[in-house]
């Protein structure tokens, strides 16, 4: 195993054969990592590294949504951003409350999101983050 220390994005060939990420797919933040097997080279994540929101985010930049009946974290994705890609953004700020409901979050559950104003500057952040034992902030 060894990492391309390049991002998918960054990888002429994986671009040319599917496209670029757009900027909220999870993937995106990952750098690939290669194994070969059989002659045959195989790309995959460390999705073991793990992507971290203080805790002290601005009240102005979130609100809160309540769930009403049990739902898969992309439904409530598409119902918050219309886009059931950033299920991963509303877990990573609701990782306390949820714990281990990750792919279906229990009815009357409330919330924290991310506006969608301030979505691109999240992300952006993101994308500039810093690396601090092993996390990313």
């Amino acid at each position: 195993m060894k990492t391309t220390g390049q991002y998918q994005n960054e990888s002429a060939e994986l671009v040319d054969k599917f496209g670029l990420l757009d900027l909220s797919s999870y993937e995106r933040l990952f750098k690939l990592y290669t194994t070969s097997n059989n002659d045959k080279e195989f790309y995959f994540y460390n999705i073991l590294k793990k992507i971290s929101i203080p805790e002290n985010i601005n009240e102005e930049y979130v609100s809160y949504y309540a769930v009403k009946a049990n739902s898969p974290m992309t439904i409530v994705s598409w119902n918050i951003y219309e886009d059931i890609k950033l299920w991963w953004l509303i877990y990573i700020l609701n990782e306390d409350i949820l714990k281990d409901n990750l792919f279906v979050v229990p009815g009357g559950t409330q919330l924290k999101y991310i506006l969608p104003d301030f979505l691109d500057v999240v992300f952006e952040q993101i994308t500039n983050m810093t690396v601090y034992n092993g996390r990313h902030y």
